[in-house]
């Protein structure tokens, strides 16, 4: 299994490292927001029990100083880990399977340029994007995809479905080219 963590083309791929970007620094805020400001009251609070409690309540204080920690700690982590994890939970899933599948593409893509069956390649791409994409993206792609297919035309349906998996339909090697007619002299 390939991983590949971002598309090949710049727009998706800027738009996933600004998802990243966003979701890292939603967790970094959660877990300041709930570690230290909650956790500087507590103590404060605790040290000033502390102080007012005299000399043969020290033993006392330092027990309750303990037990606020442990509190703060708790109500640290509850604070800050249900925001993160609704964040995190879907995106992690959702990253991981794009990940997945944008590597798989390009196994795909590659697979298919070294053994010299590009071609198949493109008809196996052709088909698949008239049976997976929405039909505003089929249109968009082809102005006649059925058309297309019976024609044995699959470089556009190709391209539409390689560019949705976040590929560089460059990355496929080129139909076979015509042939030149042969040079003339003069």
């Amino acid at each position: 299994m390939m991983i590949k963590l971002y598309p090949d083309r710049r727009w998706p791929a800027f738009l996933r490292v600004l998802a990243d970007t966003v979701v890292f620094f939603w967790s970094v805020v959660w877990a300041y927001l709930g570690w230290p400001i909650l956790t500087k009251f507590l103590q404060d609070m605790a040290d000033l029990l502390k102080q007012y409690s005299g000399d043969p309540l020290v033993a006392t204080g330092q027990n309750i100083h303990d037990a606020i920690f442990r509190v703060a700690v708790i109500l640290a982590l509850l604070v800050a880990l249900p925001p993160i994890l609704l964040v995190l939970l879907p995106y992690t899933g959702w990253r991981w399977r794009d990940i997945r599948e944008t590597g798989a593409a390009l196994a795909f893509v590659r697979i298919a340029s070294m053994t010299g069956r590009a071609d198949a390649a493109r008809a196996a791409l052709a088909y698949r994007a008239v049976s997976s994409l929405s039909f505003r993206q089929l249109m968009s792609a082809s102005p006649d995809p059925v058309g297309d297919l019976v024609e044995r035309r699959y470089d556009r349906l190709a391209k539409a479905m390689l560019l949705r998996a976040g590929i560089d339909p460059a990355r496929l090697a080129p139909p076979d080219l015509p042939e030149l007619p042969p040079h003339r002299e003069r």
